[in-house]
């Protein structure tokens, strides 16, 4: 499915070069999230050498690369970034691996997930350090990107807390509600913190910090719709290998899937969840989810048109949207 037909974005010329300038701005990040590991570990001394190691190394960076985008779209340079980036990195990174342990999923980006290679008390350990340096580095840089940093640890745990309450949904409805809450905590706080202190690194006004903010956690909600929607679609189809539990996707088939969606039942009747849902069915649930990633895409956008106009706001838009779009390729 390509974001240009679902959200309204045509696809720009440039996709060769932003991809590239991507490509830099991870590589840097890498290099920078690098210097942290002896801090982190004292056993960890070389990338790729330990289970521990290859587990800080591995990702995509979005939220890392969307706070040097935001930054050089303010005004800012990398090099202020790029400290503010590899924070971001770790607290997103431990999160992953508190996740893991706590879900007991033991896979994560195709490799034997930490807590099962190195034990249980070393991975929530190691998160623990990380989150904790993350909060060091950033005070010392400044109050504000302390602030941010120390407020995204607290309200990610009050979404992933909240999420494994998800697990057993209330039978009353309320689950429909806090589908919106989960997200907008545990995603769109690590985006909306990424683009903040994209902000701050740039020495933005308190305004644009805010806006930045808003654009951030909005398009942190439409990533992780559209995450959620990848699993939906493998849940429904039998697919084995995700990383949503059945109560997961229980609550994300009670949000976007209407009444008339189900085999019998209202949408908070515990029966209906991805496996109830066929054909037809699967498809408009599946269609209101993606209606969701659009309508969430043109409010992220929409608050960079106070940012400065040229070429590096029009970058940060187009891979807004590409993020979305690298994320649901697989997804037909």
């Amino acid at each position: 499915m390509a974001m240009d037909r679902v959200a309204g974005h045509p696809l720009p010329d440039s996709r060769v070069r932003d991809r590239d300038h991507w490509s830099r701005i991870k590589t840097r990040i890498d290099r920078e999230l690098a210097h942290w590991l002896p801090e982190l570990a004292d056993d960890v001394t070389a990338p790729s050498a330990t289970p521990i190691s290859r587990s800080l190394v591995a990702g995509k960076r979005v939220r890392g690369g969307l706070l040097c985008l935001v930054c050089d779209a303010l005004g800012g340079e990398i090099d202020a970034a790029l400290p503010r980036a590899a924070a971001i990195e770790c607290v997103h990174l431990a999160s992953l691996i508190h996740d893991d342990f706590i879900d007991g999923d033991r896979i994560r980006r195709d490799r034997p997930a930490l807590w099962t290679v190195d034990g249980a008390r070393r991975a929530v350990l190691l998160a623990d350090m990380m989150f904790a340096t993350a909060i060091r580095e950033m005070v010392e840089l400044s109050a504000a990107d302390g602030a941010a940093i120390a407020d995204a640890i607290a309200r990610t745990a009050r979404g992933a807390y909240l999420e494994f309450r998800g697990a057993h949904p209330p039978s009353d409805g309320r689950a429909l509600d806090r589908y919106e809450q989960i997200i907008d905590l545990k995603t769109g706080t690590l985006f909306g913190a990424a683009a903040r202190m994209g902000a701050i690194a740039a020495s933005a006004s308190p305004a644009l910090r805010e806006r930045a903010s808003g654009f951030g956690t909005t398009l942190g909600a439409a990533y992780q719709i559209a995450d959620d929607l990848i699993e939906l679609t493998a849940h429904a189809a039998g697919t084995v290998g995700g990383n949503r539990h059945p109560g997961e996707i229980h609550a994300v088939v009670q949000h976007f899937a209407t009444p008339e969606s189900y085999d019998g039942g209202p949408p908070h009747d515990e029966r209906c969840d991805a496996q109830t849902l066929g054909g037809e069915r699967i498809d408009r649930c599946a269609s209101a989810m993606r209606r969701a990633i659009a309508s969430r895409l043109d409010a992220a956008t929409a608050k960079l048109q106070r940012f400065p106009p040229g070429p590096p706001t029009a970058r940060l838009r187009r891979m807004a949207v590409a993020s979305i779009e690298m994320l649901l390729s697989g997804v037909s």
